[in-house]
């Protein structure tokens, strides 16, 4: 689920410390307006940024199942969705405030099959939404989200697969325009 991006002609990015990039996952630092006018700053006239990021309906299936457990056990799960999944049109907006001229941008469905069992992807990617919980009680609420997602997303041969909808794009960052 990381973000995979690409500067070309670029001069060196600066942000605020290297923690922070270490600490948080790209696919959010390449969501964030201060990374973009980063970006931006980083390029040189007319250079391009080719990133890949979730788009949205990016899990949906899981993020409906993970909610709708929580709200079965009398809890608030919409507020527990820790992901942000832009549409074209909003991230391409995004995007040109930050100074860049959008030249593709799309959603790609990619349904990817799990290594193992949704648990473990529960496990690792849920924990804003089993945090609600007590401990003694996690266990039973991922068993349940489980079920739920079972006859949407695990083929006939066992395998899971997350649905996963990813949002690429290319943009070239603009001349400004001299007056």
């Amino acid at each position: 689920m990381a973000c995979r991006c690409g500067l070309a002609a670029t001069t060196p990015l600066t942000l605020p410390t290297p923690a922070d990039i270490l600490s948080r996952p790209l696919r959010k630092l390449c969501l964030r307006v201060l990374v973009l006018s980063g970006v931006y700053r980083a390029l040189r006239a007319q250079g391009g940024f080719i990133a890949e990021c979730g788009g949205v309906g990016c899990v949906h299936t899981i993020r409906t199942a993970l909610v709708r457990r929580l709200v079965a056990r009398g809890l608030d799960g919409e507020s527990r969705v820790p992901w942000y999944f832009p549409t074209p049109g909003d991230y391409a907006t995004r995007l040109e405030r930050a100074g860049f001229r959008v030249d593709s941008i799309a959603l790609i469905p990619r349904p990817t099959p799990l290594p193992g069992d949704v648990i473990g992807w529960l496990e690792t990617f849920g924990e804003s939404f089993t945090s609600a919980l007590p401990l003694q009680e996690r266990g039973a609420y991922l068993r349940e989200v489980q079920a739920d997602l079972e006859p949407k997303l695990r083929d006939a041969s066992g395998t899971w697969i997350a649905d996963y909808v990813r949002l690429r794009f290319h943009a070239t960052k603009a001349i400004p325009i001299m007056s």
